[in-house]
């Protein structure tokens, strides 16, 4: 049935348009127009069906968000240290500040250090480097940390100290 129409579509087609107000509804130009239009809207559905999925799991967030001020705890060869971090989270994407308090020195001031990250949130795990935004300062390390309740990520954070020249390793605590 198909092939007959499409048969006599194209004989419509073949015959020469004698119509003053221009082509006919079956000319060649309408059946190269709906096939082009067919061939299109295939490979519409096509990728839908090949990329939707993962376009729609990445649009949509079944994770928590990150985005916010944090602070963190660890520790450091028995002396307990206190941040603030900004993070901000694009996607599946995280970056952010971090300023390390340092403890008080004997004048009473209180230094700090600031360093910048990136890294990915997936499945309630957060990966990421980061690095001193001092130029003069080489202090760079990594941390993984999963988010464990409301508002609350553990983990551990490992670096190269500059004072002991090895790897150190701590827990490492954002709420």
């Amino acid at each position: 049935m198909l092939s007959a129409l499409a048969v006599w579509i194209l004989a419509q087609g073949s015959q020469p348009s004698i119509s003053p107000t221009g082509p006919t509804p079956f000319g060649i130009d309408y059946l190269i127009a709906g096939a082009i239009g067919t061939v299109l809207g295939a490979l519409i559905i096509w990728l839908g069906q090949q990329f939707g999925p993962r376009i729609m799991a990445t649009i949509r967030h079944d994770e928590p968000r990150l985005d916010d001020t944090w602070k963190t705890t660890f520790k450091e060869e028995g002396i307990e240290y206190h941040e603030d971090v900004r993070l901000v989270q694009s996607g599946h994407l995280v970056k952010g500040d971090i300023e390390l308090h340092l403890p008080h020195s004997e004048s009473g001031q209180t230094n700090s250090l600031k360093y910048q990250f990136e890294g990915r949130f997936r499945h309630l795990i957060l990966a990421a480097t980061y690095r001193s935004t001092d130029p003069s300062r080489f202090e760079q390390g990594a941390f993984v940390l999963k988010y464990t309740a409301e508002k609350t990520l553990v983990g551990q954070h490992v670096f190269w100290s500059q004072g002991t020249e090895r790897p150190i390793s701590s827990e490492y605590k954002w709420v």
